[in-house]
């Protein structure tokens, strides 16, 4: 029976006044024990020993029980880690790759503005989007519908005006004269949007010669102002379509982004391993002090037995070495500690190394042979 259950009777035969009245005890028998030179210590020291050792192994039951846990986080974690780092290398050699690609390519473009073109030109693209709805959204008010839906209207075809010139400028950047198809494809690209253009033209100088708002001489004028600037709409939107949409650019882009999301993970991962080892070494930390303090009670049991003995024995007087306890006794009561029971088992300080100890391994749960010098020098005075 382990300690921490005996501590909850009434009586308890392993505090200090019960190991003080079993020494009384074994001092007045008839012979007293322990006998001098006796390499075995008395049974009640043998229970206590016993009591010491059982007390330990729930310890290390109760350590096990919690430890499994973060333990199971922990190697999945660490897994998951080791992961990452392979897939960061991959990600980093296929950046590099990306970049080579992009210069060869691209001879004198850094690398690190072809992002920001295309930033550059969604900003453009949007501003365009945004002169280009009010300025036709007036002139579907011919259709005698509402307001909402002549800018319904007008916000459509401007988008797919801004989209060929957005299309037609990746498709020139991607040597659109390579083969007829291609060539076919660019011309219809570039043709159907000026056409379009054009008949806007045409329909605003109907909507102005309807309502009457100029002289025939300022519809003209306004014919062309209006055909000029969608036309310049639609050459600004191509050229800076083809001006950001490099060639190895989405490849690049792609690669960094891939970059960027493996080491936010891998930050992610690498917190949790701190988190999950600090929890593992704070819950290691509570239960080897535990296993100190039963240690220290054991031994300090032990001197107060020994103590209250050996000044009560009436046997001492033609001896000149008051030790109750010889070295083999002290050996037979020595308790091993179980490695995973040791301060520096599960000692995590180094954040970069990724080598995991289970609890509760064969290894760990084994107990060994070692002891703390500090509770043999304490016996030594017994």
């Amino acid at each position: 029976m382990s300690l921490s259950s005996v501590r909850k009777w009434f009586w308890n035969p392993y505090s200090r006044l019960g190991a003080h009245l079993h020494g009384r005890l074994d001092a007045r028998l008839d012979p007293p024990m322990p006998r001098w030179e006796t390499p075995e210590p008395t049974p009640y020291l043998r229970q206590l020993h016993e009591a010491t050792d059982l007390e330990i192994g729930d310890l290390i039951h109760r350590l096990v029980r919690e430890d499994t846990p973060l333990d199971d986080k922990l190697q999945q974690l660490v897994a998951t880690e080791r992961g990452l780092h392979q897939e960061a290398e991959l990600a980093e050699r296929a950046k590099a790759d990306a970049i080579e690609r992009f210069s060869s390519v691209n001879p004198g473009v850094p690398a690190s503005t072809a992002e920001y073109r295309v930033v550059a030109y969604w900003v453009m693209i949007i501003f365009l989007l945004l002169c280009e709805v009010p300025l036709n959204g007036t002139v579907f008010q011919v259709l005698k519908e509402g307001q909402m839906f002549n800018y319904l209207i007008s916000a459509g075809i401007g988008v797919l005006i801004l989209w060929a010139a957005h299309a037609a400028g990746i498709h020139l950047r991607r040597k659109a004269f390579n083969d007829r198809t291609s060539s076919v494809m660019f011309i219809v690209v570039m043709s159907l949007p000026v056409m379009t253009v054009f008949v806007m033209a045409s329909l605003r100088l109907y909507y102005l010669h309807v309502r009457q708002l100029v002289t025939p001489e300022g519809e003209k004028i306004a014919y062309f102002a209006f055909l000029s600037i969608n036309l310049l709409m639609f050459a600004v939107a191509f050229y800076i379509s083809w001006f950001s949409h490099l060639v190895g650019a989405e490849e690049l882009a792609g690669t960094r982004r891939i970059v960027e999301r493996v080491t936010k993970e891998l930050k992610r991962t690498k917190k949790a391993l701190r988190v999950v080892r600090a929890a593992r070494m704070n819950l290691h930390r509570k239960y080897v002090t535990r296993a100190r303090q039963a240690l220290d009670g054991f031994w300090q049991l032990v001197h107060v037995y020994g103590d209250a003995n050996l000044r009560t024995r009436n046997d001492r007087k033609s001896r000149d070495n008051d030790c109750v306890l010889t070295e083999a006794a002290r050996q037979a009561m020595h308790i091993n500690l179980p490695r995973a029971l040791q301060s520096e088992y599960l000692d995590y300080r180094d954040s970069g190394s990724v080598e995991v100890r289970s609890v509760g391994s064969a290894g760990a749960a084994t107990a060994e042979t070692d002891l703390a010098d500090e509770h043999e020098s304490a016996m030594a005075n017994v």
